[in-house]
């Protein structure tokens, strides 16, 4: 379960699971093993075929296949501590591949080596990604 401002995201890749919005007046749904749907707290969506990639996390990794490099960086901030910021002039770039999340350094690197960005370290905890300088 991934828990949004507005929402919650919930996955299932085992067994089967109940939900119920908070609001939802007894609405409820079973999700079966490779679904996903998303909560709010008067309704649940549509469910849809559950993303194997998203467990990734389990194993230490993360995957992306074409993902926005802002909701990289969140995805990575998540497992990193203190702040990791993306300059908007980059945040439209797509990243593709297996990263792991033990060394998140060593991630930001293999960005730098491989995106046109450079990494500004602020503080060891403040880090922020920008355009590369020409």
């Amino acid at each position: 379960m991934r828990l949004q401002p507005e929402a919650s995201q919930v996955a299932v890749y085992e067994g089967a699971v109940a939900i119920r919005p908070r609001d939802g007046h007894g609405l409820a749904r079973t999700l079966q093993a490779g679904e996903q749907a998303r909560v709010t707290r008067t309704a649940i969506g549509e469910s849809a075929p559950a993303n194997a990639a998203d467990t990734a996390w389990v194993d230490n990794m993360l995957v992306a296949t074409g993902m926005r490099l802002d909701r990289f960086l969140a995805e990575l901030s998540r497992h990193r501590p203190g702040l990791l910021h993306c300059d908007p002039a980059i945040a439209g770039l797509r990243v593709s591949g297996t990263y792991p999340l033990a060394d998140t350094d060593r991630v930001l690197d293999m960005l730098r080596t491989t995106m046109p960005v450079e990494i500004r370290f602020m503080t060891r905890y403040w880090a922020t990604v920008l355009p590369a300088r020409p």
